[in-house]
């Protein structure tokens, strides 16, 4: 069963809800959820296996390299759209980047990988789940969250 400080922060509509999420959770740190990982096979059971096996400072070393790869990547892709449509410039004059916006920048990086170390730790400690509801249901959330 699940523990009642956990029940506080998740609603489950029915006992058979709360019955189903044991039955399907996922397996980590020996923690036994349930045999089929939320519902996750193949890869991506593997995936989320081998990311459980991180201590926290792996999984912060691997958070901010990750995160600064994704915000290098956002710097490279603006500056190639700007060269890409130079005619249609979004401001009138290019401003020069200020050491202000690159502490900015860095702090940014440093919050979002805190960010995902506090749910990494969370989800180690059993208070997030990770299941797969279905396709369309990622499908949904995905449009959900870019807000279209």
């Amino acid at each position: 069963m699940i523990p009642d400080f956990q029940k506080q922060l998740i609603h489950f509509p029915t006992r058979a809800a709360e019955q189903a999420l044991l039955t399907h959770g996922a397996r980590f740190g020996g923690e036994a959820w349930g045999d089929d990982a939320g519902g996750l096979t193949g890869w991506t059971a593997q995936l989320y296996e081998w990311l459980g096996a991180f201590d926290w400072l792996g999984w912060a070393v691997l958070s901010l390299t990750g995160n600064f790869i994704i915000f290098g990547g956002s710097v490279l892709f603006c500056e190639w759209m700007g060269r890409a449509w130079r005619n249609r410039p979004l401001f009138a004059q290019r401003q020069a980047i200020t050491r202000g916006d690159v502490w900015v920048a860095i702090l940014a990086v440093v919050l979002n990988s805190g960010v995902g170390v506090l749910g990494w730790i969370l989800w180690k400690a059993g208070w997030i789940r990770i299941i797969h509801a279905g396709w369309g249901r990622t499908l949904f959330d995905t449009v959900l969250f870019l807000g279209l």
